[in-house]
């Protein structure tokens, strides 16, 4: 793969996370998954790897310090390891986005006048449903 296209398939996942989160929270999750593996890909292939040395890094990997000390003292430790361990996802998730998605204002324009449309639309349907007791518009 090469690194546009990673860069683009990053940022149509991120484009499509509110229409994902209608249906579930199965589809959010795997695109979170698909963006933090494809950023640590994109790093790998570009031998960028500025974005550790980053001070919302260091924050971010103390957070994680301080959930896996918070795992040696929970009561069930085999529910907390599995959580603890899964939300590194999250770290390289927030770390993706800020490197690839913010750094761009062209394409952070058009996913948030995307996402503004969606929530507009679906929180107008939701207010008719309310209030007019209609089903689906």
């Amino acid at each position: 793969m090469t690194l546009k296209i990673i860069e683009r398939v990053i940022q149509i996942l991120f484009f499509f996370i509110p229409i994902f989160l209608v249906f579930g929270t199965l589809l959010p999750e795997i695109s979170i998954i698909l963006i933090s593996f494809l950023f640590l890909i994109y790093s790998f292939i570009k031998k960028d790897f500025l974005w550790i040395r980053d001070n919302d890094t260091r924050l971010l990997l103390i957070l994680y310090i301080l959930l896996i000390i918070n795992y040696l003292f929970s009561l069930d430790q085999n529910l907390s390891i599995l959580r603890n361990l899964g939300f590194i996802k999250y770290i390289l998730f927030i770390l993706a986005i800020k490197n690839l998605v913010m750094n761009n204002f062209k394409i952070l324009s058009k996913i948030l006048k995307f996402w503004s449309i969606f929530f507009f639309i679906y929180n107008y349907r939701l207010i008719l449903r309310i209030f007019c007791r209609a089903q689906y518009i």
